[in-house]
């Protein structure tokens, strides 16, 4: 092989290896922003006592309960954002890195009940929320960051 096809060869591996890398730490950065945003809207300012009370359990199904009709949803009517709790749900965030792909998730026993509702209480989404709001457009920001390893 002559020296300039091997030196060809070489900057070809290099810039694979760089972009392998920077969507590694793009992947990263991506499951860091949508942790970090899972985190802020599952720390609503509601107290369990504000809602189990005035508001007369909002988040379940159905205009009303055994004690009258239902109050408003708190945090402007978006039942993603999920109100104080007890501390457990908000230390069970957790967040997997894989070569393609990551994963953002709540392994807190409540978690599912919240996220995919009962048959007695709303889906709460929040997961849809943090991505939505933390990746916009996960596509292109993955995009931008590999086309910084192509030398122009």
């Amino acid at each position: 092989m002559s020296s300039t096809m091997h030196t060809a060869a070489g900057d070809l591996r290099k810039m694979a290896e760089n972009m392998k890398r920077a969507r590694t730490v793009e992947l990263a950065a991506m499951a860091d922003d949508t942790l970090q945003t899972a985190i802020v809207i599952s720390s609503g300012m509601t107290p369990t006592s504000e809602i189990s009370g005035e508001l007369n359990h909002p988040y379940g199904h159905g205009p009303s309960n055994a004690r009258g009709p239902r109050g408003p949803i708190p945090n402007a009517g978006n039942p993603a954002i999920v109100n104080e709790q007890d501390g457990d749900f908000l230390a069970h965030w957790r967040q997997h890195v894989g070569e393609r792909e990551f994963e953002v998730f709540n392994d807190s026993p409540i978690a599912e009940y919240l996220e995919d509702g009962t048959e007695t209480m709303v889906p709460r989404q929040f997961l849809e929320l943090a991505q939505s709001i933390a990746l916009p457009d996960p596509d292109q920001r993955l995009s931008e960051a590999l086309d910084r390893c192509i030398p122009s």
